[in-house]
């Protein structure tokens, strides 16, 4: 995705946002339980060793998409191996019009992840699904004008605008499928973090380490929530 010609312009708009997003935050959760990300936060680096594979079992249940199981089956997995629910329920749930589901989860023996192998190493990792990629962030919106996380968004594309807004995308200059950005958003994407894992570990995240986080985390999270296009499934597309 090419990056804006005024990479100083892109970094205050991504400083000026993570600054409200602050400030949302402070507001909304000053107690719970997760932690806003944003630049200056420790950076995340898997340590499987020290937290014993946690987000590989219960009660971290990924979600799993209509790409995420077409990508395990390329990959040579059958669905009945690897999915917490017949075959025959998911086309159901697929026929009509489902395209994701928390129910719908990769599944467990003995409390862990059937894909989770010796060392502690993800099986699948190449093809594990958004749920799994996008742990242990996930990403809210809060309306602009509001102090509470928007639980229910009629538009993704409302979404995708403010995060490219955010991200101090300019008019044209490339980024995911929603309108340009430009004006004031309707939302402010605020990336949290899951606090029980112990990876946070690494330098403090400067703004552009930031802003590629958070593109990152958007294109997961749009891609399994809203079945927008992505790079990790555009060959199913």
């Amino acid at each position: 995705m090419p990056d804006p010609t005024n990479a100083a312009a892109r970094r205050r708009a991504v400083e000026r946002w993570s600054a409200v997003a602050r400030e949302k935050w402070r507001a909304i959760a000053p107690d719970a339980p997760e932690r806003l990300v944003g630049p200056g936060s420790p950076i995340f680096r898997c340590q499987p060793n020290i937290c014993d594979a946690l987000c590989c079992g219960a009660p971290y249940l990924a979600g799993t998409s209509e790409r995420d199981i077409a990508g395990l089956r390329e990959a040579g997995e059958e669905t009945i191996h690897f999915l917490d629910i017949d075959p025959g329920e998911l086309t159901e749930l697929f026929d009509q019009g489902q395209r994701w589901s928390q129910i719908v989860t990769l599944r467990q023996e003995s409390g862990r992840c059937v894909f989770l192998q010796d060392e502690r190493r993800c099986g699948v990792y190449g093809q594990r699904p958004d749920g799994c990629a996008l742990f242990p962030y996930r990403i809210v919106f809060v309306p602009r004008e509001e102090e509470r996380i928007a639980v229910t968004i009629d538009s993704v594309e409302a979404m995708d605008r403010s995060v490219r807004i955010a991200l101090g995308w300019t008019a044209g200059g490339g980024g995911f499928k929603g309108a340009a950005a430009g004006g004031l958003p309707e939302y402010v994407p605020l990336v949290l973090r899951d606090m029980s894992c112990p990876g946070f570990t690494e330098a403090p995240m400067g703004s552009e380490d930031y802003a590629a986080l958070l593109e990152r985390i958007w294109e997961l999270d749009a891609c399994t929530s809203h079945a927008w296009p992505c790079d990790r499934h555009e060959h199913l597309a």
